[in-house]
């Protein structure tokens, strides 16, 4: 060892390395951080109660803000890559999110499991969210009746007819509070169209018969 190289590691000075072994020690580092990600990615679903498809890799961009490790600071920096890490896994978790057919998301139990995330009977539709998050859930006839639809006496003719009523994701969250999912990138409504009433039976003039039909259009 020349005497450079003495005085280097005598005073704890970065030390050189191989080739080899500093991509060693990269794809360590690398290997670390996707496993720190992918836990981040996890955590997301188990708070929201949504589940996902996990993608086999996921390319992030990450920008590192890197202290010289022979400055020692007495304060404490945050972690930028905590954050930045944080904040693409629940991107991730909620790009990949998996909706179950005939629920909406309840931001108040935060769960698509809860009874609050289907109707009651299937002459109901989605109404939209009460200011706690809370999916509501009314029949059609009902929903028109409050918008003064003067289609309604289509449904009660001698030949009821099929109506489409289309709403906005606005008027649909309008009584939500931010706090309760207004503008959550869990599941956010961006529109939605309920056809009814449909028939199920033989007897399409029994309204036991008859149920509503809603397809949403939803981000997250």
């Amino acid at each position: 060892m020349s005497q450079n190289d003495s005085s280097a590691a005598a005073s704890g000075g970065p030390h050189s390395t191989g080739p080899d072994e500093l991509r060693k020690r990269l794809i360590e580092i690398e290997e670390e951080l996707a496993q720190i990600f992918y836990e981040l990615v996890h955590k997301r679903r188990n708070s929201t109660g949504v589940d996902g498809k996990t993608p086999d890799n996921s390319a992030l961009d990450l920008s590192l803000h890197l202290g010289n490790p022979e400055v020692k600071s007495a304060a404490a920096v945050a972690s930028f890559l905590e954050a930045q890490l944080k904040r693409q896994a629940e991107e991730v978790a909620d790009r990949s999110a998996v909706f179950p057919t005939g629920k909406v998301y309840c931001h108040w139990c935060r769960s698509f499991e809860c009874p609050h995330s289907e109707p009651s009977t299937p002459r109901q539709a989605f109404a939209g969210y009460s200011p706690t998050g809370q999916p509501e859930w009314i029949e059609l006839t009902s929903i028109l009746l409050q918008r003064k639809d003067p289609r309604i006496d289509l449904l009660h003719s001698r030949n009821p007819a099929t109506l489409t009523l289309v709403q906005s994701g606005r008027e649909l969250a309008n009584e939500q509070l931010p706090t309760y999912g207004k503008r959550s990138g869990v599941y956010r409504i961006l529109g939605q169209m309920t056809v009814g009433y449909l028939s199920a039976g033989l007897d399409s003039r029994r309204a036991e018969n008859h149920y509503a039909l809603s397809l949403q259009a939803v981000q997250a």
